[in-house]
Parts: C-alpha cells; sequence; structure tokens
C-alpha cells in the first residue's frame, strides 16, 4: 500500500495530493471540501469522514467505535472541524511539499499483501508532528468518502486479527520514531 501511494505521489502534478481506497466513493463535494482547509497555510494534511457500506447487515456486536478495523470514521472522533493527531488512508489529502520535508509513506510499515497490519498514514502523520513544528492536520468530518466493507470483514475472526495486527503495527511504529 505503501509503495502504491509513493507512486501516487511520483506521479501527480498537483500542489495538494489526495488519497481515498479503490473500494470508496467520494461524494460530489469531497475535493472541494479537502481544500478549503488549505486556505490556512499551517495546514498540511486534510481528511475527512469515511461511512462504512456494508455489503452485508452490519453485525449486530459491532461497536461503532471499532469502524477503525473496517478502515472507517469511528465513534469518538471529531464531529466537526478539528485538529487531529493523524489522518485515516481510506479519506485524506497532503500539501505536496509535505513528501520533499518528511518523506514518503515508508514500504516496512502497514499493509503488505493481505496481512491486515496498517499504520503507514498513522506514521508519516507522526513524523508531520515531530519534524514540522507549526504543521496541523485537520480532520472535517463535511469531507466524505463512503467505503465498501465486503461479507469478509463482518466476522469475529477479521475482527480479531485486524485488532491483533494492529497492535503489530503500532509496536513497528514505536520502534521507529518513539512511543
Amino acid at each position: 500500500l505503501s509503495g502504491a501511494r509513493n507512486t501516487g505521489i511520483a506521479h501527480a502534478t498537483g500542489d495538494i495530493i489526495a488519497f481515498m481506497d479503490e473500494d470508496a466513493v467520494a461524494a460530489p463535494n469531497w475535493l472541494e471540501t479537502l481544500l478549503r482547509a488549505y486556505q490556512e497555510p499551517t495546514v498540511m494534511g486534510v481528511g475527512g469522514q469515511i461511512i462504512p457500506q456494508w455489503q452485508t447487515a452490519k453485525p449486530a456486536w459491532f461497536p461503532a467505535e471499532f469502524n477503525w478495523v473496517v478502515g472507517c470514521t469511528y465513534l469518538g472522533m471529531p464531529e466537526t472541524h478539528a485538529p487531529v493527531r493523524n489522518l485515516i488512508g481510506c479519506n485524506m489529502s497532503f500539501r505536496r511539499e509535505v513528501f520533499s520535508l518528511v518523506g514518503t509513506f515508508r514500504l516496512d510499515v502497514g499493509r503488505i499483501g493481505t496481512l491486515p497490519v496498517g499504520c503507514e498514514e498513522t506514521e508519516l502523520c507522526i513524523r508531520v508532528h515531530q519534524r514540522l513544528s507549526e504543521a496541523v492536520l485537520i480532520y472535517d468530518p463535511q469531507a466524505k468518502v463512503h467505503h465498501n466493507v465486503p461479507q469478509a470483514r463482518a466476522n469475529w475472526r477479521y475482527f480479531f486479527s485486524r485488532c491483533y495486527s494492529e497492535g503489530i503495527s503500532k509496536a513497528q511504529i514505536s520502534q521507529t520514531i518513539g512511543a
């Protein structure tokens, strides 16, 4: 995933580079909404709300606090335009200059193949904060994408596997950039 994003960065020509998962659909005003926050020069990245689109009924046991497990906005995220520590990969954008100042997505962090690890965008966002002291990352819930959640992710096995893998991902990050 990091390699795909870095390839996109290398080929993009704009001053703002936006990312969205291949199985997501953006609201008609998605880009316009993301771009509004960039009027402030300290804003280095903007992300938005990711709404799960379950292929089957959402499991009754699945709490909204764990929507991150399926790559979506979870209960506890800001309800209005607000600064955040990190953006979620399915719906995020950055100023192009971020990548020249802090580097691109690390190839040794995050999803490689089908192992459900992650955090490559978290690691990048932490580097932004560490190296650019004035940098602000904004979450704007009005910048919406709808993210497909396949039936294969609507079970305890996937839930457990993804949560366990998130722990592995966080451990990798803490080893490289600190707790």
